[in-house]
């Protein structure tokens, strides 16, 4: 899996090596879209990457794809994807760590060290910030309970969502 094996540890190494000081990553390289926009809120992050096929499609077989979500959770409007398009242009060499061991498949904290000072990388469950902000908006006992009798079937179109389903 692309994104999981080398995009998240390249972007991480990147992120490390240009001054980030706390990186948030789902458990296994997984979270929802909504449940990114609601951890970007809920934790005042400046912004975050997400890894999709459904935005952007490129990588080595064209099921890979980048989208930058903004400070609001919400995705970057066009004014900074233009500008960060034009800086791209401009880009003759880049700031990366040495390859690095992170296992993202376990919940936890992971602490890197780099020239400009130690970076902490959180692997949190992607969904329970979703589920709680649905939570507040949805009565899920009474759906609980619709759902029990009938048979209904969720499709997540193969993306992080699925988890959120079980959930």
């Amino acid at each position: 899996w692309y994104q999981r094996r080398v995009a998240i540890p390249t972007i991480v190494r990147m992120c490390a090596a240009n001054g980030f000081k706390h990186i948030i990553l789902g458990v296994d390289g997984l979270f929802s879209t909504p449940a990114c926009s609601a951890y970007i809120r809920e934790e005042g992050c400046v912004g975050g990457i997400l890894l999709t096929a459904s935005h952007n499609p490129g990588g080595p077989d064209g099921d890979f794809g980048i989208k930058y979500n903004v400070g609001n959770g919400g995705p970057a409007p066009s004014s900074i994807t233009d500008a960060i398009y034009k800086r791209t242009l401009e880009i003759n060499t880049y700031k990366i760590l040495d390859p690095i061991q992170l296992d993202i498949s376990k919940l936890g904290n992971v602490t890197l060290e780099t020239e400009g000072g130690s970076v902490e990388v959180s692997i949190v469950d992607g969904v329970q910030v979703h589920r709680e902000l649905l939570r507040t908006i949805y009565n899920f006992s009474d759906i609980k309970s619709y759902l029990s009798k009938r048979q209904e079937t969720g499709d997540a179109m193969s993306g992080g969502m699925g988890n959120s389903l079980v959930e």
